[in-house]
Parts: structure tokens; C-alpha cells; sequence
């Protein structure tokens, strides 16, 4: 039976080759679709790549730019690949995302035929907001709102990464939706040890280091832990869009005398973090939002359990479903009461370590990321 043809558009840049992970959620996902990605690049560049067809939109230098050329300038590059690769259905990465595409369809009456999904892995509009300062915040975010209501009015179906995230744009609309967990790649997440050890001290976190993850609120709260843990380190992993918050937290572990128990990794291979998460305690977060954290999952892969705020997205299902202790957001003795409780009580320590192994796996395990995609697919055609 032939695939049917989808597009993913979207400003997510992928290097080339792909990394290991993205080959590995590519061909998965072309066993049951034939897949096509526009998206920004260095070059105007079309290329195939593990199955799946690639054209890139050089990305502009400036910021202002590079969105006025990719949500307004787009829409003959988007008819163009849908007319060649005779696509069925366009998924765009947000509802902002999605514009460019609603007025393909809207304009163009050879475009009515495509079906649109929005994708959606949590309010779009507080995370752009929440990693950088605009000029005339106020009147972006209105009208930033004001297109993403259009969009999915216009839309075909609404896809998640948790309940919240879907409720958040739906908003009682009649609109079809369904949500499932992000890729993540479970052949790299993986436990390499099957006897759980107690005796790990590093703290780890995974993601970008900006406010909205809270990592000066952690590395105040390590300050704090490490005075009656002396083998306890800290260790950081991603990237800094945000430079001076970056410096920031730099500043406050030279000030503190922190320099030999806090690393910064930046941004490393999948397969290293896979190492780290083996080889340590706990994985902490302090955001302040998220979808459904992808690093939990990929943590709970490695058996190792976590320690995060009790916000959408975390609380449930990982909080209710177990793996994750879970503090009130920026509640500083109670971050470290549960702290403490992962290196005092190896019972509860080792119940959390298999109870995220398993959540981890109900939500990502083999195949289920091809089976979500195949489903969805069917019931967005399904008229």
C-alpha cells in the first residue's frame, strides 16, 4: 500500500547528515508515511536523506528578518513542495508556524485538498517570550495570539505532546486532537546497568540554560545541598541561547566557590547524555513551563528518577505515575526536603529508579512513536 505524503514545516534547523537521533526518528517515521521537511538551513538546498526528502530555506542573519521571510515569504516554497511531493497532509511545528500554510490553502485552489495538524508541545507564545526580550512585548504577543487563533480555527486537527498541551489551543474548539510524547530515541536512552546503585552523587540537568528552566534557582538550591553532601556535584548539559543568563550562572558558581563541584557541558551528543544520565543521582528541573518534558522520558529510559516542579506537563503524568518527586515550583526547602530523601532512603531511591523505567517505556518504547504517527494519520484522513 502506498505511504501517504506528509510535509513537516518548521524553523527546527537539522545538520547535515542528520544526528544519530533524528536518522533513527526519520526512518521509523517513513515506514508508515512518506515524509518531507521544509524547513531553515545555510542553503536553498533540497537533498534525501534516510528516506525522507529535505529543502532548505537559508536563514537570514537578523532575527526580524528570518521571521518575516519564513511566516510571510514562505507560501510559495510551501505550494511549490506540495504540488511536487503531492501532499496530503502539513504538519506545522506551532500554531504561528501554521499561518504561512492556512493562507497556502486559503488562497490557492489547488490547496484545498491538504489537511493541517498543529502541533502543539505546550503555549507557544510563553515559551518564545520567556527565552528573549522583544521591543513592544505587549503588542507581539496580541498579535502573535490573534494568528494563532486564526490558524487553528482553519485547521484540521490539533497534536500534542500531553492533554494540557492540546487544551491550551483547542480551547473548547471543535477541533479533532489527539496527543502522544515527542520522539524520543530508545536506542540510545537505554539502562546499562540492570542492578540499580545507590552509591551514584551527581546531580544532572538536561536542557537549555535560559530563565525559564530556573537554573539560577538550582544552583542556589545546590549551594545550599552541597554544605552537608561534600560528594555531591552538579553537573549541566545544553546549550545558551541566552548568553548573558549564561554568564550569569557562570558568575554566581565562581562567586560561590562552586567551580569544582558545578560543570557546564554544553551541548553534547545524545549518546554522551545517555552516559551521564547512567552514571548519576537524580536529574533536577525548576521550570517555570514545559510541555511533557522530553528529558524525563529519556532519564526515566536510563532508570534514573527525578526531581521536578509540580507544574502541567510534569505533575501528570510523572508526578501521579511515579519516577518524578515532585516540589512546588521555586519552594526552595521543599526542593531540598526531596533532595535529600534521594540520598538518605535507598528503598525509596530504587522504587522511583523503577517506577521511571516504566513510565518511560509505556510512553516511549519500541514502536510506539511509528504507531502514534500511523494513527494520527488515519484519523486526520478519516473524514
Amino acid at each position: 500500500m502506498k505511504h501517504r505524503s506528509i510535509l513537516l514545516f518548521g524553523t527546527t534547523r537539522y545538520t547535515r547528515p542528520l544526528s544519530r537521533s533524528d536518522n533513527s526518528k526519520f526512518i521509523e517515521l517513513a515506514s508508515i508515511a512518506s515524509v518531507n521537511l521544509l524547513n531553515y538551513g545555510d542553503d536553498n538546498t533540497s537533498y534525501e536523506e534516510s528516506g525522507i526528502f529535505i529543502q532548505n530555506i537559508k536563514e537570514p542573519k537578523y532575527l526580524l528578518i528570518k521571521y518575516i521571510k519564513f511566516y510571510f515569504f514562505s507560501i510559495p516554497k510551501v505550494r511549490k513542495i506540495i504540488k511536487e511531493k503531492e501532499i496530503a497532509i502539513v504538519f506545522a511545528k506551532d500554531a504561528f508556524t501554521g499561518f504561512p500554510v492556512v493562507l497556502t490553502k486559503k488562497i490557492f485552489n489547488d490547496m484545498k485538498h491538504i489537511k493541517i495538524v498543529i502541533e502543539s508541545h505546550g503555549d507557544y507564545r510563553e515559551m518564545v517570550f520567556k527565552q528573549r526580550k522583544y521591543l513592544f512585548e505587549k503588542i507581539y504577543k496580541i498579535f502573535v495570539s490573534k494568528i494563532g487563533t486564526y490558524v487553528i480555527s482553519n485547521s484540521d486537527m490539533v497534536r500534542g505532546v500531553s492533554s494540557e498541551s492540546v487544551s491550551l489551543l483547542t480551547n473548547n474548539k471543535k477541533i479533532k486532537s489527539v496527543y502522544f510524547p515527542a520522539w524520543v530515541d530508545n536506542n540510545v536512552f537505554t539502562t546499562q546497568n540492570i542492578s540499580i546503585n545507590t552509591n551514584k552523587n551527581d546531580l544532572l540537568f538536561v536542557g537549555n540554560i535560559i530563565p525559564r528552566k530556573g537554573v539560577i534557582f538550582l544552583l542556589e538550591s545546590f549551594k545550599i545541598f552541597c554544605k552537608e553532601n561534600a560528594e555531591a556535584s552538579f553537573v549541566l548539559i545544553g546549550d545558551a541561547p541566552n548568553k548573558k543568563y549564561l554568564e550569569e550562572c557562570r558568575n554566581y558558581v565562581e562567586g560561590n566557590g562552586l567551580q569544582k563541584r558545578v560543570k557546564f557541558y554544553g551541548k553534547i551528543e545524545q549518546d554522551k547524555i545517555s552516559d551521564l544520565m547512567n552514571e548519576s543521582k537524580v536529574l533536577v528541573m525548576a521550570s517555570n513551563y514545559e510541555g511533557l518534558p522530553r528529558v524525563l522520558i529519556e532519564a526515566g529510559l536510563c532508570s534514573l528518577p527525578s526531581l521536578a516542579p509540580n507544574i502541567d506537563g510534569i505533575s501528570s503524568p510523572f508526578g501521579t505515575k511515579g519516577g518524578t518527586a515532585i516540589y512546588e515550583l521555586n519552594n526552595q526547602d521543599e526542593f531540598l526536603k526531596n533532595l535529600n530523601n534521594f540520598y538518605k532512603d535507598n528503598n525509596y531511591y530504587s522504587d522511583l529508579s523503577k517506577k521511571a523505567y516504566k513510565i518511560s517505556n509505556e510512553l516511549s518504547g519500541k514502536n510506539t512513536f511509528a504507531n502514534n504517527w500511523s494513527n494520527l494519520i488515519e484519523e486526520v484522513t478519516n473524514e
